[in-house]
């Protein structure tokens, strides 16, 4: 059976709103020149591989860096991401893209998945019915399920991005004092700095050629999970704290 998949967008701007635009960091510092806030968003986990699923830990952390919470180390993911959530700031009239010639390397990807351990789903896609059309000829997946070579390269260049990008990420977020962050599958710390303050932080860590050297904190919810990680000895956020930062919990999971 063809596994063959075409997409044709039909410009309804649904992929424009509602959602973190995941940015590299070139991508982020044209973002912030154009005066729009990039936020960061930070999940942590446990430095184990000894796990049921040890490709999708070595993915994890070949995006991510490893700093000191409290008396043991976990692997950080800072994901730099355009605010999208009421709606792209490069949305104009007829949901056209004004920076379509420079848009972020995600969106020239969508609708196909980065994450290698996302299944592509046309069904969890916000586009209409319409933009799957078989009768037009833009393909995207190949008969023989594979993705066609030009949104392979796409991907391959974000992923790459992700890896190469890590550490850098991490230090700009140290920079800017903000080292708080969730626990990968229990939540999002979201940190949104000042427009100004983060293109000098961008521009400082730049020069640098340094390890991680600041105490992380981690901030869950859920009973279980905050003994487990107290256990662990990792520093926690202190409940009640004056927030500068924004958590979005989920579902609280086991420690690793």
């Amino acid at each position: 059976m063809s596994k063959q998949i075409n997409f044709n967008c039909v410009g309804c701007g649904a992929c424009c709103k509602g959602r973190y635009v995941p940015l590299t960091l070139e991508e982020a510092e044209a973002w912030l020149r154009r005066g729009h806030r990039v936020s960061i968003l930070l999940e942590a986990f446990a430095i184990d591989e000894d796990q049921g699923d040890l490709a999708r830990y070595r993915h994890n952390a070949s995006r991510g860096t490893h700093v000191r919470s409290g008396s043991i180390d976990i692997c950080v993911i800072a994901i730099f991401a355009a605010d999208a959530i009421s709606g792209c700031p490069n949305l104009g009239e007829g949901n056209a893209c004004q920076i379509y010639d420079q848009r972020p390397l995600v969106c020239r990807i969508y609708p196909m998945e980065v994450n290698p351990f996302v299944a592509f789903r046309t069904d969890q896609k916000d586009c209409p019915p319409e933009a799957w059309d078989t009768s037009q000829t833009n393909e995207v997946i190949r008969p023989d399920g594979q993705l066609i070579p030009s949104i392979k390269q796409l991907v391959e260049a974000s992923r790459h991005a992700d890896q190469t990008e890590a550490l850098t990420k991490v230090l700009i977020c140290e920079e800017l004092d903000l080292r708080v962050t969730a626990w990968k599958g229990c939540g999002y710390v979201i940190h949104t700095p000042g427009v100004d303050d983060l293109m000098a932080a961008i521009s400082r860590v730049s020069a640098q050629q340094r390890s991680p050297e600041k105490q992380w904190l981690v901030r869950v919810h859920g009973q279980g999970l905050t003994d487990k990680l107290r256990d662990m000895q990792a520093q926690l956020y202190p409940a009640n704290s004056d927030d500068r930062h924004l958590y979005i919990p989920l579902e609280a999971t086991s420690p690793n």
